[in-house]
């Protein structure tokens, strides 16, 4: 076929009717292969360009003034009351759909003007102007202009998902009180309902749980699924999470231990969760070819021994979103093996691979249980947080891996009830980028010595502020031995990062290798897309082992299990150095992932009591009347409706797999 001819400036030419001229000329079939992302990009730039248009088009018809003669134009100062019913009769909508529609049009056009220039440019698209719609509702202007000023430039560049946090992280930063109050305000009207699927299966909801507590029972599903799955059920993960779940709830496992649980579950799967003869539910399919042969997996671990052998010194396959089984190597708690397996020096500047020793000294960690004590049955989480947040100097919001930004009481409450939990922490540059982290050997003075199991708190600070605590020390306060700690271990970064990288030849990284690197870029790198957290990832070689890729930071990065087999078996490339990742793709695109983990440039806090929140009266001292009062077992949500939700949407789940993460 005659390659088409396909304009030059096509790439850069703005939105508009020379564009849709433009596209209209070029017949789609006869684009040649390396000027196709070109046209789609040009496309997908004009298509936004016309939403936007069609988004102007509603607002006006609100203001039509009715027919006052033949040709007459009158408007009126602002939209009539029912104007939502003229475009659900003439586009055949239904009624939620057109006062869902004309809600955003009228908030975006009105009250987001730098959004609906963005838009009407072509820069975004409708998904994410919902998000600043969702996300800056009820903020007052002075306050949308703060975040919009950061926010806007770079949402073009982001996924929904990633937006959502970042919008998330911004207004949290804005008004922290206003924030909190929201928050109280959703845990006050916090419920659970039961509804029937039309297959006959039943969900269960909860809402309004808060995140970190939802985060530690989710935790313990997975956990506990896992090694079921370890041990030989014959059940999808899925399915085995599912069965966790209900004899949770129904009391079979009341009063069980682990074991017990383990062993109950092996002993009655249901028929369904049978695999057909010559198939095998525990693994999935696309894994991915690997780097250098049969044994040598997709996420860099040697094989583990099986059920009902040693624990392995890395974390098991297919670990679910950002959180790590109790023994992982990074991961360690009082009363497990806490030696990490790693490269010399990998994992503390001194050369030294294992956690100290706990002594009497009441900051010196990992604290034990005390003889005698009753084993704290919780499990721990991941949790990310400033240091300043910590000590008091700002009201930054922390972060839960898989589930996002959380309030700043929630993640010093977090951090507070997890000493037992493997700390790290991570200085950064004026500009974000990592410059050191490690695992950190004290505690703060004081610290309780119980708590869950397992966990990780990673404290962030910059390189600025740990300069300052560690020259003077009475401003650290109770932390003061975790900053010279931190601060110890930053002076020796350029030998700890040369040890890091000392035995290229290993086909695997060791632990403190494989945590520099989760640290570093935070979720799988493809293309910068992907949001699968950097723990539940593969540690993938760029260039791969089988063509003698050396096994250090600059050749390393997290990549998830879909992905990792997109890469393989789509013809993907990568190229990296030591900070970012970029993706070459068939086509010839050309797509750089460099990992964020700290947003410096949060506005300052400009509080507005009379302006934030307003929308389903966010500021209500008490729960709605009869909140409480409904039965669980409820209709089915209402489908088909495009009315937004009253609260921000949660992040999008993860790349799909035969095994997706189900919270």
């Amino acid at each position: 076929m005659e390659a088409a001819e396909v304009p030059e400036e096509l790439a850069a030419m703005p939105a508009g009717a020379e564009l849709a001229a433009a596209l209209h000329a070029v017949p789609l079939a006869a684009v040649p292969n390396d000027r196709m992302l070109d046209v789609l990009r040009a496309h997908y730039r004009q298509l936004c360009h016309e939403q936007a248009r069609f988004a102007a088009a509603m607002v006006e018809v609100a203001r039509c003034d009715g027919i006052p003669g033949p040709g007459a134009v009158a408007r009126t100062a602002g939209p009539d009351r029912y104007a939502e019913h003229e475009s659900r009769a003439a586009l055949r909508w239904t009624r939620s759909a057109a006062e869902a529609e004309h809600a955003m049009a009228e908030f975006v056009h009105g009250e987001l003007p730098v959004v609906f220039a963005a838009w009407l440019a072509g820069d975004l698209d409708r998904p994410r102007v919902r998000i600043f719609e969702q996300y800056l509702f009820g903020l007052s202007a002075d306050q949308i202009d703060a975040v919009c000023a950061t926010a806007v430039p770079r949402a073009p560049g982001l996924t929904t998902g990633q937006l959502a946090a970042l919008l998330r992280r911004m207004v949290i930063a804005v008004d922290p009180d206003a924030a909190a109050r929201w928050y109280r305000k959703g845990v006050r009207e916090r419920t659970v309902t039961a509804y029937l699927a039309p297959d006959g299966t039943a969900t269960i909801s909860a809402r309004g749980l808060p995140p970190d507590e939802a985060e530690a029972a989710c935790r313990r599903i997975e956990d506990l699924a896992e090694a079921a799955r370890r041990a030989g059920h014959p059940g999808r993960i899925g399915q085995i999470r599912s069965e966790v779940y209900l004899r949770l709830l129904d009391g079979r496992f009341h009063h069980l231990t682990r074991d017990e649980m383990i062993a109950a579950l092996l002993a009655d799967p249901r028929p369904e969760d049978r695999n057909p003869a010559g198939t095998d539910g525990n693994t999935p399919d696309d894994t991915g070819p690997d780097d250098t042969g049969p044994d040598d997996r997709p996420d860099g671990n040697p094989p583990d021994s099986g059920p009902g052998g040693g624990p392995s010194d890395d974390p098991p396959d297919n670990r679910p979103r950002g959180s790590s089984p109790a023994g992982d190597p990074d991961n360690g708690s009082p009363d497990t093996d806490t030696t990490e397996r790693s490269s010399p020096g990998g994992d503390s500047p001194d050369g030294d691979t294992s956690t100290a020793a706990p002594d009497s000294a009441p900051d010196t960690a990992p604290p034990a249980p005390a003889a005698g004590a009753r084993r704290d049955q919780r499990q721990g989480i991941e949790i990310r947080v400033g240091l300043s947040t910590l000590l008091g100097l700002d009201d930054h919001p922390g972060e839960i891996p898989g589930l996002g930004p959380v309030l700043a009481s929630v993640a010093r409450s977090q951090v507070a009830t997890q000493p037992r939990a493997r700390w790290r922490f991570a200085v950064i540059g004026s500009a974000g980028q990592l410059l050191s982290e490690g695992l950190i050997r004290r505690r703060p003075h004081g610290t309780s010595r119980s708590g869950p199991v397992g966990g990780i708190v990673e404290l962030q600070l910059p390189e600025a502020l740990l300069r300052d605590l560690a020259a003077d020390p009475a401003r650290g306060g109770r932390w003061s031995a975790v900053v010279a700690d931190i601060a110890a271990q930053h002076a020796r970064r350029d030998r700890h990062l040369h040890d890091l990288d000392a035995r290229p030849g290993d086909r695997f990284p060791g632990a403190g290798l494989r945590r520099h690197t989760e640290i570093r870029d935070r979720t799988c790198t493809f293309a910068g897309v992907c949001r699968r957290p950097a723990r539940a990832s593969a540690q993938d070689h760029a260039r791969d082992k089988a063509s003698r890729g050396p096994t250090t930071r600059s050749n390393l990065g997290p990549v998830c299990h879909y992905d990792h087999a997109v890469k393989h078996r789509a013809g993907w490339t990568v190229t990296r150095d030591d900070d970012a990742a970029i993706w070459h793709s068939p086509l010839g695109g050309h797509y750089p992932a460099r990992g964020e983990f700290l947003h410096p440039d949060l506005p300052v806090p400009t509080p507005e009591p009379d302006a934030l929140w307003t929308r389903d009266a966010r500021n209500d001292p008490v729960p709605p009347t009869g909140v409480d009062e409904q039965p669980i077992l409820c209709r089915p949500p209402p489908s088909g409706t495009d009315e937004p939700p009253p609260a921000p949407p949660a992040p999008p789940q993860g790349p799909l797999d035969d095994d997706p993460p189900p919270f």
